[in-house]
């Protein structure tokens, strides 16, 4: 029997996460991202102890939500929460994204979305959908981290990793 890395990966954080309390609560009704804030969706312990993520992170906002940026010495982790961009939203706009593949974390789709021109890039987003909106985890690994991969799998695996742990805080 062949045991994978991202196998005993996903275990220790599932073992660790079970141990770690965060202090993220939604004041709002299970599907609502209302009360969701990026930057402590996930506690500094959690961040730290299941994915050696410094914090605190950096908060940002664009015109398509509110996030938080954090920095890992291989990678940057970005965070955010796009209400109005839920499972419709995404289906609908497929066709302007690179790669779209739905898949399931407990109870909540997880969009793997990677823009046509982040192909090949090292950049990975998993979007877990809550309701009519999304949290989207965005790794991007720098060049030099990750020395002979010319795709986006090892960002994808991280990204993967890090949206479960959230999705179970909207459950």
């Amino acid at each position: 029997m062949r045991i994978t890395a991202a196998a005993v990966t996903a275990a220790a954080a599932a073992a660790v996460f079970s141990s770690c309390a965060s202090t993220f609560e939604s004041p709002e009704p299970p599907g609502s991202l209302a009360g969701a804030d990026p930057c402590t969706v996930l506690s500094g312990e959690e961040l730290m102890v299941m994915f050696g993520v410094p914090t605190p992170g950096e908060p940002v906002r664009d015109a398509t939500g509110s996030g938080c940026r954090f920095e890992h010495p291989e990678f940057q982790l970005a965070i955010t929460k796009h209400e109005g961009r839920g499972l419709q939203y995404w289906q609908e706009h497929r066709a302007d994204i690179g790669l779209f593949q739905e898949a399931q974390i407990g109870e909540h789709k997880v969009l793997k979305l990677i823009p046509e021109e982040s192909i090949g890039q090292r950049v990975c987003n998993q979007s877990v959908v809550v309701g009519t909106g999304s949290i989207n985890v965005q790794v991007a690994y720098a060049p030099e981290a990750l020395e002979g991969t010319a795709d986006a799998a090892a960002a994808c695996q991280k990204a993967w990793e890090i949206a479960w742990p959230i999705e179970g805080k909207f459950s």
